[in-house]
């Protein structure tokens, strides 16, 4: 499994050990391009940006997003955190199908890979 290609969905984030699980009826991706793009949905808009990776570490920035109106419950402050912790992202790790994007010290993303069949 590489981190470049597949999309990502998000399962849960927040502090190690403790994280949130993503609101039930939202589905937030993320994709990293071969030419250093970065994007997916945050929930509720789309958004994109730029990533560099350095061994292990990664960080993202220059995130911009549409600027819909999140009308469900949960979604929009899941998805102005989840933009918050990319743009603080401060390294990554791989096992199986599962990636996992550190952010803000003791914090963490926790992806699934989607099915691309």
């Amino acid at each position: 499994i590489e981190l470049v290609g597949p999309e990502w969905q998000l399962v849960s984030f927040g502090v190690r050990g403790a994280e949130t699980p993503v609101v039930a009826t939202s589905t937030v991706t993320l994709r990293f391009t071969e030419d250093g793009n970065v994007g997916g949905s945050g929930g509720c808009n789309s958004y994109g940006g730029r990533y560099s990776v350095d061994g292990e570490a990664l960080t993202i920035d220059r995130l911009v997003s549409t600027m819909m109106a999140c009308e469900q419950d949960g979604i929009g402050a899941q998805e102005l955190a989840f933009f918050a912790a990319l743009g603080t992202a401060t390294g990554y790790t791989l096992v199986d199908d599962q990636l996992t994007i550190a952010y803000g010290g003791d914090s963490q993303l926790i992806f699934t890979l989607v099915n691309s069949s």
